[in-house]
């Protein structure tokens, strides 16, 4: 997997590309879980997500998750 940053420092836009090493069915936002934090603080995001359509997917396929983010409180 790699994560390329798009744009920064606002919107900052990111995007991550994932190769499957298996079979596998996406079920899209409901399979993704991040954190964002500064130091041990948490960080609240306004930030908008979109993936690859949920579906099943082939070993070798790719899973894209691209996310722009508006503000994070309190900032990164």
């Amino acid at each position: 997997m790699g994560c390329e940053i798009l744009n920064d420092p606002y919107p900052l836009k990111w995007e991550a590309t994932i190769t499957l090493s298996q079979n596998y069915t996406w079920r899209g936002i409901d399979d993704l879980f991040w954190s964002y934090a500064n130091g041990n603080e948490p960080v609240e995001d306004n930030c908008q997500t979109a993936t690859t359509l949920p579906g099943p997917y082939s070993k070798g396929s790719n899973i894209t998750i691209q996310q722009t983010c508006l503000s994070f409180k309190p900032k990164l």
